[in-house]
């Protein structure tokens, strides 16, 4: 609140009071670097896109037909629309970027030091206030202690193969009671089952239905029905997956897909997840059969846009339907020490006249 007057009328005065917040990534519903695959391609907002939430690109906007977006939507290099969309907040508005980190090195840091650091592959099992986590071919060890809230997964990013002991990936599913926040230093795959079993006879009998909050609830609009104060980061400096396949059998993921269904029909998504150099999507979404939805409360931010299914003449043919929301606890708060923008700094958000 600032207040001022006319030199040499002191008793003149007015006031103005000014809302005022710190840009951080999670404030958006989706937030990307470029609105392009990895192969190049424009993803366009089109019509049957429904937007709960912030969004925002560093790049350019693409929008076709009759999307609906029901929150402010902003851009950083330019804007191409082709039709009718709907916007029920303001009209898109350009915006500095928020700058990328490069990765996640800082929550290494922040893991050895107070939090739990891993390396190798690591499967964890979010159940309640504990965490069993089966790291490389070791026994389960259960967590009870978050720490400064952070775990982070270290070791080899060279692509032989997501089930290699060595490399640092995270395979993680359950239900979160408490914050936390998850790095990968290379991939993270979120599963429709128990990740710590190894057997998929073992794992099928323990669904899981993806990364959800114990005791946070949500209505179908997105609002919160029940704050239990559950929230969680996964940040991975390649891509972050609904995982399909299983362990014990790498080679023949497409067969356990047609007879038992790896990937889940639906599966729930209670996150903030960031995919620093790569994306958000489903694993082989061009292969595996048609499912459900993805139900989804948090923020996605991802360097360039992922996909979730694939559509043909007469609609959905394979992957999943989208039902996404921004969790709006996001919009003033964060997952334990998540990733800030490069040049955080602070932005008006209204401001009015009142009394001096």
């Amino acid at each position: 609140k600032s207040t001022g007057w006319l030199n040499g009328e002191e008793t003149n005065k007015f006031a103005l009071e000014v809302e005022v917040q710190k840009r951080q990534f999670v404030q958006y519903a989706f937030l990307s670097e470029l609105e392009e695959t990895q192969k190049g391609e424009k993803v366009h907002w089109s019509t049957g896109d429904v937007i709960n939430g912030p969004v925002h690109t560093n790049g350019t906007l693409y929008i076709s037909g009759r999307p609906v977006f029901n929150d402010r939507v902003t851009y950083s290099k330019g804007i191409q629309v082709q039709g009718n969309p709907v916007y029920n907040n303001d009209r898109p508005e350009k915006v500095e970027p928020l700058e990328f980190p490069k990765n996640n090195d800082q929550l290494k840091e922040l893991a050895q030091n107070g939090g739990n650091y891993f390396v190798g592959r690591t499967c964890i099992l979010l159940d309640g206030n504990t965490i069993r986590i089966k790291n490389k071919n070791n026994p389960v060890q259960t967590i009870t202690d978050f720490g400064n809230g952070v775990i982070y997964v270290d070791g080899n990013t060279s692509k032989s193969g997501k089930w290699d002991e060595g490399l640092a990936n995270v395979f993680v599913a359950g239900r979160l009671n408490g914050r936390l926040t998850i790095a990968a230093k290379n991939d993270i795959y979120i599963a429709g089952y128990d990740p710590t079993e190894l057997k998929w006879s073992n794992a099928k009998k323990k669904p899981q239905g993806g990364v959800l909050y114990y005791d946070t609830t949500f209505d179908e609009q997105g609002n919160v029905i029940h704050d239990g104060d559950d929230m969680l980061g996964l940040i991975a400096n390649q891509n972050i997956y609904i995982l399909h396949g299983w362990f014990d059998d790498d080679f023949l993921d497409w067969l356990l897909e047609i007879l038992f269904g790896s990937s889940p029909v639906d599966i729930t998504i209670h996150a903030a997840v960031f995919a620093i150099n790569k994306s958000f999507g489903v694993e082989r979404y061009d292969q595996i059969g048609l499912k459900g939805t993805i139900h989804f409360v948090g923020s996605i931010c991802q360097h360039r846009r992922g996909a979730v299914s694939m559509f043909g003449d007469r609609g959905l043919t394979r992957g999943y339907k989208k039902n996404y929301k921004h969790d709006p606890r996001m919009a003033y708060e964060s997952p334990p020490l998540f990733l800030e923008p490069e040049n955080a700094g602070w932005e008006i958000i209204s401001w009015k006249r009142v009394a001096p």
